[in-house]
């Protein structure tokens, strides 16, 4: 994403862009269910990079602490975007993975599941997005699966580098090579209002 295409999508709603996509034939960019974790959480714009998770079974996970591999190659900027399958009954990041995505220079976090410690989050100006919160904290019983690979994000499909834009009404993933046409698109919907 060129620093003039973020400018162009600063001036845009999800719900604007959204429409875009519809009218484009990408109707599945929005998705369910994911809003912003604290009030008063600031809009977010960047490039995904995505670690997809799981249940521990008879395969356990490594010993590596959650998002070792992503912080370690987190690019300036990019949006770290959790495939949590959805699960609401135990968190998958906290305040200290808050602080470790924000170190390593992710711009914001974004979690198809469940988080915790949105006072964290707040007092540390830290954009989190998620399905729920709740209290209960992660344990042995989950683990990374796969790492900047294609996932499967609240009922859209989202690969490494697709653009993330999160606001007050939820959040959009667009595709990468997609992201001129719907600019375009709903930059002339927006005039014609």
């Amino acid at each position: 994403m060129t620093k003039e295409q973020r400018e162009r999508l600063k001036k845009l709603t999800t719900c604007c862009i959204s429409d875009a996509m519809d009218a484009l034939g990408f109707p599945n960019g929005a998705s369910k269910g994911i809003k912003a974790a604290w009030s008063g959480c600031p809009s977010i714009i960047g490039e995904a990079r995505t670690v997809r998770l799981g249940p521990t079974g008879e395969t356990k996970g490594s010993g590596e602490p959650l998002y070792t591999e992503a912080f370690a190659s987190a690019k300036e900027g990019e949006i770290l975007v959790i495939d949590h399958n959805g699960y609401d009954h135990i968190s998958c990041f906290d305040g200290k993975f808050a602080k470790k995505a924000k170190e390593s220079g992710f711009s914001a976090v974004v979690v198809d599941g469940a988080v915790r410690d949105v006072d964290s989050y707040r007092d540390q100006n830290f954009p989190v997005y998620s399905k729920s919160v709740i209290i209960r904290g992660t344990n042995q019983n989950v683990m990374e699966y796969e790492n900047n690979v294609m996932i499967a994000f609240g009922l859209v499909q989202v690969c490494p580098g697709d653009v993330v834009v999160g606001d007050g009404n939820g959040v959009l993933f667009l595709p990468q090579k997609e992201l001129d046409r719907i600019l375009e698109t709903a930059e002339k919907q927006m005039e014609e209002e």
